[in-house]
């Protein structure tokens, strides 16, 4: 808990415009008032409470594989009203961000699968490479 309040204060104090408690006290009270904010705390809260329940499963011995067909359903029973409803402008702006992220997602999977699961490298020029 220590290590949160001690990661949120420095995040704080580095956006500050100088180092003076007036200058903290209007940041805190702007946030208070941010819609970004709030979505940014409560994604932070839901994290931690996943965090914490999957914790507790584990130690109680469920096997990952059970949790894992256990939990993904009920996500996405809850998360389905959200898909089907109307966009939004927002949700149209994120569409523009989508194609980029997953093509860095295919990158880091293609990375990370080289270095860690340590699979054969090809490059796009060699004829073996897979299409």
């Amino acid at each position: 808990m220590a290590g949160i309040v001690l990661v949120a204060s420095g995040v704080v104090i580095l956006h500050l415009p100088r180092f003076a408690w007036a200058a903290a006290s209007a940041s805190l009270q702007a946030l208070r008032f941010s819609g970004h904010a709030r979505y940014a705390v409560l994604t932070g809260l839901l994290t931690a409470t996943y965090s914490t329940v999957d914790k507790w499963n584990m130690n109680a011995g469920i096997p990952p594989l059970t949790y894992a067909y256990l939990t993904i359903p009920v996500a996405a029973l809850l998360l389905t009203p959200f898909a089907l409803a109307p966009p939004t402008r927002a949700m149209a702006e994120w569409r523009t961000y989508i194609a980029p992220a997953r093509e860095l997602g295919v990158v880091f999977g293609a990375a990370l699968g080289s270095l860690v699961l340590h699979e054969p490298y090809a490059r796009a020029s060699d004829s073996r490479a897979p299409c």
